[in-house]
């Protein structure tokens, strides 16, 4: 499980590396998950300790939204000020989703033949 750790912070300091060389605007947390993925995709499976370290981390997901939340409240007066605009992102975010993962799965069921006529 150490090594599959190992990989994950690898990545995540791959893609903080790539942030600080190329000054982009997307979180290194995520390039370091697109690393990952292409890893894991050229790999073509996952490693079993991999697979325990990211279980681990996603069972104690929780732990990482308090410093998150313990930082709104030092800007819960902005968010009082824009609390409409954050409403219509969420729900626009959020609307915006279903429809593209409903078009993706009706496209992915239609290519595989699971479509019903």
């Amino acid at each position: 499980m150490i090594h599959g750790f190992f990989i994950i912070i690898l990545c995540q300091m791959a893609g903080s590396l790539i942030v600080q060389m190329l000054d982009s605007p997307i979180p290194d947390a995520i390039i370091g998950m697109v690393i990952l993925f292409t890893g894991l995709c050229f790999r073509g499976k996952v490693d079993d300790s991999v697979a325990k370290a990211s279980g681990v981390l996603v069972d104690n997901l929780g732990f990482f939204f308090i410093p998150a939340g313990a930082g709104i409240t030092l800007y819960i007066g902005l968010i009082s000020e824009q609390w409409w605009r954050i409403l219509i992102a969420s729900v626009g975010g959020t609307i915006l989703t279903l429809v593209v993962c409903s078009v993706t799965f009706s496209l992915m069921s239609f290519r595989e033949g699971d479509h019903h006529e």
